[in-house]
């Protein structure tokens, strides 16, 4: 072999050795995707669902909230009235002296603590003294007010348009607080009756706007407002509330099944609300969710947030008493496959 013979097999000796020893680069690792929630405000409302029926707008009962004997029943069957139209009335000669005593011993409470404030400035009572007269006259002016709505609820008055539909009570029958003495048909054809649990009804309002939803008609949501609500509950331990249609509609018949949602405020205050599907719950670590950092916007490092949890809403929501601020995101979807520092790729992120 001449020397240029040697060459040639030396340098692809050389190039096949190089071939072989050069490393392709590692296909860069598949990133999880994230779905995530941002954290909004805390939620000043609620909002509740309450099944219920469709109903013609008669036979809604009306009773006093008090209990005494009848002197007079204006309302005449068959007869139209008008919102707040006096429809009955009760004696209310008991109910006017508990009133005077009640407005007396609101006057003397109020003295005593006009007194007890002069004595004050000038040193001949105690501020002790002076809370104990304070609190004597808010006591006072508390049965005051107690004793005026007892004159006021002796009158029995027309919750809305209306004509009446029947009478169960004559004068000089002695009636229960809460018990029928008539029923009212209302002049807005059909409306929609559900049942309100106790731990809710003192946040509802005659008025206060609700949407239905009806089964058999499930493309419309058809707006309404509260009518009336009992005063006493049902059988069923919840309080019977009637909403009046804001239009009516043709398709409307008695018995349709359906949801009335009302949003009123929050009894616990304004709170933080995420999805159910955001809170994870480990038997060591307790309650979580996975809080996202992102520096570049497309991929993202999440870390483990324990929360402190309120109650469950029907929308599908959870209440979140500590543990998250407005603004924060976090992982909204697959929160159990997750582990703490991994590296996911933000949804629409290549």
């Amino acid at each position: 072999m001449n020397l240029i013979s040697r060459r040639i097999v030396l340098m692809a000796s050389v190039a096949v050795i190089s071939g072989c020893g050069k490393k392709e680069a590692p296909d860069p690792p598949v990133l999880r995707p994230a779905y995530t929630f941002s954290v909004a405000e805390p939620v000043q409302t609620m909002s509740r669902s309450f099944s219920g029926l469709v109903e013609a707008a008669d036979g809604a009962d009306l009773a006093f909230e008090v209990g005494g004997r009848v002197i007079e029943v204006i309302a005449e069957e068959g007869k139209s009235y008008k919102k707040g139209a006096e429809l009955a009335k009760l004696d209310v000669a008991e109910f006017e002296n508990q009133l005077s005593s009640a407005q007396a011993q609101m006057l003397q409470a109020q003295q005593a603590r006009q007194r007890t404030s002069t004595l004050l400035s000038t040193g001949n009572a105690s501020k002790s003294d002076m809370e104990s007269a304070i609190s004597a006259e808010k006591a006072a002016q508390s049965t005051f007010k107690s004793a005026q709505k007892k004159v006021n609820d002796a009158v029995l008055k027309m919750p809305y348009d209306g004509v009446i539909g029947s009478l169960a009570v004559d004068s000089g029958q002695v009636v229960d607080a809460g018990k029928p003495v008539l029923t009212i048909q209302g002049e807005s054809g059909m409306q929609f009756k559900i049942g309100v649990p106790s731990d809710i009804v003192d946040q509802l309002k005659e008025g206060m706007k609700a949407t239905v939803e009806l089964g058999d008609l499930q493309d419309s949501k058809f707006e309404s407002n509260i009518a009336t609500i009992a005063p006493q509950p049902s059988e069923n331990t919840t309080y019977p509330v009637e909403l009046n249609f804001a239009e009516q509609d043709s398709r409307f018949r008695k018995g349709m099944d359906g949801e009335a949602s009302l949003t009123f405020s929050n009894p616990k205050g304004a709170a933080i609300v995420v999805p159910i599907s955001c809170v994870a719950k480990n038997p060591n670590a307790g309650e979580f969710v996975w809080v996202v950092s992102s520096e570049d916007g497309k991929t993202a490092t999440v870390s483990r947030q324990p929360v402190k949890t309120g109650g469950i809403r029907e929308d599908g929501t959870i209440e979140i008493l500590e543990g998250l601020n407005p603004k924060m995101v976090i992982v909204s979807r697959g929160v159990h496959q997750i582990e703490e520092g991994q590296k996911v790729r933000l949804p629409g992120k290549p």
